[in-house]
């Protein structure tokens, strides 16, 4: 069978027999109590972010640990990027240090990238950005009979992929603010260290430079307004 699969009409019978008869034992990894996978045990995925990122960094670091992936997370700011070092530099560094492989979402598909790195995409994607393009980077990086779960409420018409996900049979879950396991899960991972948030203190008297800044989509994180004391 080909190992990477662009369109259903590439397949043979026998591909597509194949595909199904595998299709239906992964589902049944939905059932388990731990719900992860194998699929990339004993590899490592880098993630590089040049912008500053909360939620778009933990959603593609969880996915690739759903896979039993290393996962190495890589911020320009503070990198040797911020004083000249190309990228083609940083990407060998680490390719060096052992990494699989890089996907950069800025000057990629992200969503092609990680269905070609994975053989198919992953079977779980969780995303927690309010972003349109990552709910759409989400949807297109699952795999056939996989599940994406978009969770927050971003501005604008999403152009759900309604042929994609029906012929794929990928279930799409959405949350307006997850449920409380997720918050229990998400404060464990808090807990152990693997969420650090990005909040910037303005103080109160800022807070129309916030609201213009927040129009022209200048706020990476959160801005934190500071009351003064009595």
């Amino acid at each position: 069978m080909k190992r990477h699969l662009l369109s259903a009409a590439d397949l043979t019978l026998e591909d597509a027999t194949l595909v199904l008869d595998t299709a239906e034992e992964l589902e049944k990894v939905s059932e388990r109590t731990i719900k992860k996978l194998p699929t990339l045990r004993g590899r490592t995925v880098v993630n590089l972010f040049f912008e500053d990122s909360t939620r778009t960094k933990t959603s593609f670091e969880l996915a690739a640990k759903r896979l039993s992936a290393d996962v190495i997370n890589f911020s320009a700011k503070g990198s040797s990027v911020s004083k000249g070092e190309s990228l083609k530099d940083t990407a060998l560094t680490l390719q060096a240090m052992g990494a699989d492989a890089v996907v950069n979402a800025k000057t990629c598909d992200a969503a092609a990238e990680v269905k070609k790195l994975t053989g198919g995409g992953a079977h779980g994607v969780l995303i927690t950005a309010p972003s349109l393009e990552a709910f759409k980077q989400g949807v297109g990086m699952t795999r056939k009979r996989g599940t994406c779960v978009l969770t927050g409420l971003p501005p604008g018409e999403f152009p759900f992929p309604l042929f994609d996900v029906v012929l794929n049979c990928i279930t799409v879950r959405g949350s307006l603010v997850g449920t409380r396991q997720d918050m229990a899960e998400a404060l464990a991972f808090a807990a152990e260290g693997k969420v650090k948030a990005d909040i910037e203190l303005q103080p109160l008297s800022a807070i129309n430079n916030v609201f213009d800044r927040l129009a022209r989509g200048d706020v990476a994180a959160r801005v934190v307004l500071e009351f003064p004391s009595a």
